[in-house]
């Protein structure tokens, strides 16, 4: 045998190796991967049971007795006033109703005009419309609109005072997933919470034995009688705030509210 031959033969049994460690490798990887699908199949098998701690109420406990979509409220009313910070050291202190007899923070604090302490802003997104719009989205999809309705008229309540602190504010747009966000002018503002206000009144009206918000309303014990009042005195303050800008709608409106027989 020559040495060409016995080189050639040489590469032959090399290459024949080389396809038998490929081939063991493809092996492996085969193996593996069918252990891991066994795997995560096995992971996924009663998953949500497996990580639902049995010491803490579910969403579909809560559901009882309405409390997944009124235990909210407490706190949505909580965070409609600004406590100390935004209601006692700016407008309590304004109009007078509140005093301070130093000139703490070398007189440069809310109360005299430099608004160094400011939560609001915050305080109505964190814990009035994103909490709010979970309870809205939950009351349509339970079939428990009235829950909704309450929850668009605290928005307003809180909404309308944070556009008179700060001006254009994000909601109408609110929730939206866009990478461009708008803010809703002030006309545009009114001219919706009047609109709102009208479908919250009808739907008020349509369900003024309703009791199902008696346990999760603090301020009037469920009375959907004692909340249409709250919606004209809303559309009556409102009126009045734009009455030097629009006079001709904040008549209209202020009329409404007072022709309304429960006021």
């Amino acid at each position: 045998m020559n040495t060409n031959e016995m080189s050639l033969q040489k590469a032959i049994r090399l290459l024949r190796q080389i396809l038998c460690v490929n081939k063991n490798i493809r092996m492996k990887k085969l193996i593996i991967a069918a252990t891991l699908l066994v795997a995560l199949g096995s992971c996924t098998k009663n998953f949500e049971s497996f990580n639902q701690n049995p010491h803490e109420i579910s969403d579909e406990s809560l559901r009882q007795d309405f409390n997944l979509l009124g235990s909210p409220f407490s706190g949505l009313m909580f965070n409609l006033f600004g406590h100390q910070i935004e209601e006692d050291l700016c407008y309590d202190n304004w109009m007078g109703y509140m005093g301070t007899p130093t000139p703490f923070v070398s007189n440069v604090n809310n109360t005299t005009y430099y608004i160094r302490w400011n939560s609001y802003w915050n305080r109505v997104y964190n814990n009035v419309m994103s909490p709010s719009k979970q309870v809205i989205e939950l009351a349509q999809a339970d079939n428990l609109p009235l829950f909704a309705t309450w929850a668009k008229l605290v928005r307003i309540l809180s909404m309308s005072k944070l556009t008179a602190l700060h001006g254009p504010v994000i909601y109408s747009n609110y929730g939206s997933r866009e990478n461009l966000i708008l803010y809703d002018s002030e006309s545009d503002l009114y001219n919706l919470f009047f609109k709102q206000l009208d479908s919250i009144q009808s739907d008020f009206a349509a369900n003024t034995s309703y009791g199902s918000f008696k346990k999760f309303d603090p301020s009037y014990g469920g009375d959907i009688n004692s909340w249409m009042k709250v919606v004209n005195s809303l559309r009556l303050r409102l009126a009045m705030r734009i009455s030097k800008v629009a006079p001709a709608i904040a008549k209209i409106q202020g009329e409404k509210a007072m022709d309304d027989p429960v006021l």
